[in-house]
């Protein structure tokens, strides 16, 4: 072939990534790089292509090749490293990462690769010396400083990791700020006035941090909340709230507003004064009625299970790890009961052997309906999602799976958490192996 068909080759290959067709894309540039390998470019597209693919082993293949070829460029470095660290190989990632910066030792973004990275490998320190020295480089960058602040919070510095968690608003990509007229309250006077309360992030956010709603009151304020409607029905019996408004509908007057994730800096939250009380959330009695006499008829020790939740290091996860609780169920005369809605519900239709589990969450229409069923059940088990959190404000038993990077609210190393007196932390000890927490778990069952 000729310098044209490559030159048309590429032009394909560009066209088939930019419709999003990105298998196409990948055999395409493959085909360039089989008549010309020293196209830089094309091994960077090739490895995008397959990044966005979650082809690790592809993108770290293509992009190993751009950086032989162009070792000067830290851009291409970045690329390696995001790749590794999405493969769990943060080790090398953070080698790789390092290179680049002695390219571009002023670069505040890579400096912040760099943190996340160690942070991910409970380098704590160095995660902040490292946020530290982008903010050296760039003091306004949104991203240091809440990153800066996630570690802070997680090694239990609620001084100063709430003030950096607040730029959390500033990053276009997270899209958390609202544009309100009304200012954003920070623990001014707020006797006699209107406040919305609003929920960002998902709904595990929104069940943990609606606590605060009561304090917020006692201050003099009334107080209204916005939320997912899902939650609705939920959060309108929670203390302190005097209208629960559905994300999308017309909000009534107001004159201050805050995110609910705020208001631990804008009441001066540490961690001996977090409103620890529980139950702080109830569901409402007519639905806890209906799933009385269903419930009734299984007199063994119910379980409630749930096995994932965001597509995230902190999160998912599959119902094949919690296998090793069926051999030890029939023991404790324990039954399982699906609490799993949405992704990674469908493998409730294949539990692993011996696990038994019943499934009715196709009648759990919202979250006071999931409160209701939690409400009959003994104990719940779950990865870090919505339902563990649901199951701690309504004062059960709940047992947590984390993994070795958890996410900041759960602190470090503890097996116990101040947000929720009631619950359990099961810590994963070596990256992508569960055996020992799960085992952990399996003793803590035969004990009941």
């Amino acid at each position: 072939m000729n310098e044209t068909t490559l030159a048309q080759l590429l032009d394909i290959a560009r066209q088939h990534q930019e419709a999003g067709r990105l298998e196409e894309a990948i055999e395409t540039y493959r085909r360039a790089l089989a008549l010309q390998g020293d196209l830089v470019a094309a091994h960077v597209n090739l490895g995008t292509a397959a990044a966005m693919l979650n082809r690790w082993d592809d993108a770290i293949a293509a992009f190993r090749h751009a950086v032989a070829l162009r070792p000067d460029l830290p851009e291409i470095h970045y690329n390696l490293a995001t790749a590794l660290q999405s493969n769990e190989q943060r080790e090398e990632a953070t080698v790789v990462c390092q290179r680049a910066l002695a390219l571009r030792p002023q670069d505040a973004r890579g400096w912040c690769e760099l943190g996340n990275l160690y942070a991910e490998q409970g380098r704590h320190q160095e995660a902040i010396d490292a946020f530290e020295r982008a903010l050296k480089i760039q003091n306004d960058s949104a991203l240091a400083h809440m990153n800066l602040g996630s570690v802070l919070l997680r090694r239990g510095d609620f001084a100063r990791g709430w003030p950096e968690f607040e730029w959390r608003l500033r990053l276009p990509h997270l899209n958390l700020a609202r544009d309100f007229p009304q200012p954003q309250w920070k623990g001014e006077p707020i006797l006699g006035q209107r406040i919305l309360l609003h929920a960002e992030g998902g709904f595990g956010d929104a069940i943990q941090f609606v606590r605060y709603a009561p304090d917020v009151a006692k201050r003099g304020a009334t107080v209204l909340l916005e939320c997912q409607p899902t939650l609705v029905p939920l959060l309108r019996r929670a203390a302190g709230i005097s209208a629960v408004i559905g994300r999308g509908q017309a909000l009534p007057p107001f004159d201050w507003q805050a995110p609910l994730q705020s208001l631990p800096l804008a009441l001066g939250t540490t961690l001996a004064t977090i409103p620890a009380q529980v139950p702080y959330l109830s569901p409402p009695p007519h639905l806890v009625a209906g799933w009385k006499e269903k419930l009734a008829a299984h007199a063994s020790l119910k379980i409630g299970l749930v096995w994932a939740g965001s597509d995230d290091a902190f999160r998912s996860n599959r119902l094949d790890v919690f296998a090793p609780l069926a051999a030890v169920a029939g023991r404790v005369g324990a039954r399982f009961f699906s609490l799993q809605k949405g992704a990674g519900a469908e493998q409730a239709r294949q539990p692993p052997a011996g696990l038994e589990l019943i499934d009715w969450t196709e009648q759990l229409h919202d979250w006071a309906d999931t409160a209701a069923l939690i409400h009959h059940l003994d104990l719940v088990i779950g990865v870090d999602t919505a339902a563990v959190h649901l199951a701690g404000a309504l004062g059960k038993k709940v047992w947590v799976l984390l993994p070795t990077f958890a996410d900041f609210r759960w602190l470090l190393d503890r097996t116990d958490t101040p947000w929720y007196p009631t619950m359990r932390l099961f810590r994963q000890v070596r990256q992508g192996d569960w055996t020992q927490p799960i085992q952990q778990m399996v003793q803590a069952l035969s004990a009941l």
